[in-house]
């Protein structure tokens, strides 16, 4: 008797299990030709609602966007995540684009083309602005931010940043004549200071001519010293 009742609950589970494990499945398959999913067991959203983010998709997303509205049972199928039921769908729809579900009381999105957690991003913003509005104000305002996310180019300046590359470049400037008052100051130092060795010089070099000069007399004795007179006199010149 408790074999009997070990292989039907064995049994029950099997058969249990393809069902659970369709939910995901089912949205990924419905989502291939339908960028909004309502399971039946999710009815967040009127049909009427349904249809209207399929027309915003059509107009504002400016490139594919898929939303499926789940049971809490989906997150069961991807290890309790919301998020990778939005992974999970988007490994088996295989369309690029942002991919929004709302399971249970969750609402979480990812995406191929915004950027690393700007899917995200966008979806916090649209909840937070309209959590106690329901689910189709979130759902339409996440849209009209994905359309937007994607019309603005990567890297494009909003006001604030205009305002610190202006920061910015007014810091280049008074750093750039900052630094050529230094260069200029330590160049004016440098050429004080050359004149200065060269009047040392010049008169260590006068003071040379006396010398050589008061030679003039003795050497007239001995050729070589004449000779090595006569160098002095040359080396004189060139100095």
């Amino acid at each position: 008797m408790k074999t009997l009742i070990v292989v039907v609950a064995a049994a029950a589970l099997l058969l249990a299990a393809p069902a659970g494990a369709a939910v995901v499945e089912d949205a990924a398959q419905a989502l291939r030709s339908d960028p909004v999913y309502v399971h039946p067991e999710a009815r967040l959203l009127s049909d009427m609602d349904a249809a209207a983010l399929r027309r915003q998709i059509g107009t504002e997303a400016n490139g594919p966007l898929f939303i499926a509205l789940l049971p809490e049972s989906a997150k069961d199928e991807t290890g309790g995540s919301a998020t990778e039921v939005a992974l999970r769908l988007g490994r088996m729809v295989r369309i690029p684009g942002v991919y929004a579900v709302v399971v249970g009381n969750q609402f979480r999105a990812v995406s191929t083309d915004l950027g690393s957690g700007r899917a995200a991003a966008l979806a916090t913003e649209a909840f937070e602005a309209h959590r106690n509005e329901g689910v189709y104000p979130v759902l339409s305002d996440f849209i009209s931010r994905v359309g937007e996310a994607r019309q603005r180019p990567p890297g494009a300046a909003t006001g604030g940043s205009r305002e610190g590359s202006r920061f910015w470049l007014i810091g280049l400037v008074v750093g750039g004549a900052v630094v050529a008052g230094v260069l200029f100051a330590r160049r004016k130092r440098r050429a004080r200071e050359l004149a200065e060795v060269k009047s040392i010089a010049r008169e260590d070099l006068v003071a040379l001519a006396d010398d050589v000069s008061g030679l003039e007399a003795d050497v007239e004795r001995s050729p070589e010293a004449k000779e090595a007179y006569s160098r002095a006199l040359n080396e004189y010149d060139r100095a």
